[in-house]
């Protein structure tokens, strides 16, 4: 680049391309890896699915209801992709509870290492 007093400049840019077919590939089998711990009632791998920061937020939930998780995991509905992108995703799953249509968003964070991790539901 050379500016008006002719003085040339390098910059380096950064493009990511993202294949959002093969992310949303890969977020899913994350969130079913999630799904098949709970229901298997594997609190340390359930945990490991999650962003750190995350991690104290669900412990107790995941304690309480993890001997019920085998009755309500299959329950759910498959993701549905809501929005995906760089670095962050979410995605719906439906379940029926006492009769009544429930719809649960799922939000997943890229973290520093670049490693994707549910960071809310």
């Amino acid at each position: 680049m050379t500016d008006s007093q002719s003085q040339t400049y390098t910059q380096t840019l950064v493009i990511a391309i993202i294949d959002r077919a093969a992310l949303d590939s890969r977020l899913k089998t994350l969130w079913a890896g999630m799904a098949t711990a709970l229901s298997g009632k594997n609190l340390g791998l359930s945990q490991s699915f999650l962003l750190d920061k995350a991690e104290g937020g669900y412990e107790k939930v995941f304690y309480l209801l993890l001997p019920h998780m085998p009755a309500i995991v299959p329950g759910f509905s498959a993701p549905e992709t809501v929005e995906t992108g760089l670095n962050y995703a979410e995605y719906a799953i439906g379940e029926t509870i006492d009769g009544t249509d429930r719809v649960f968003l799922i939000q997943l964070l890229r973290d520093a290492r670049g490693v994707w991790k549910v960071e809310g539901m």
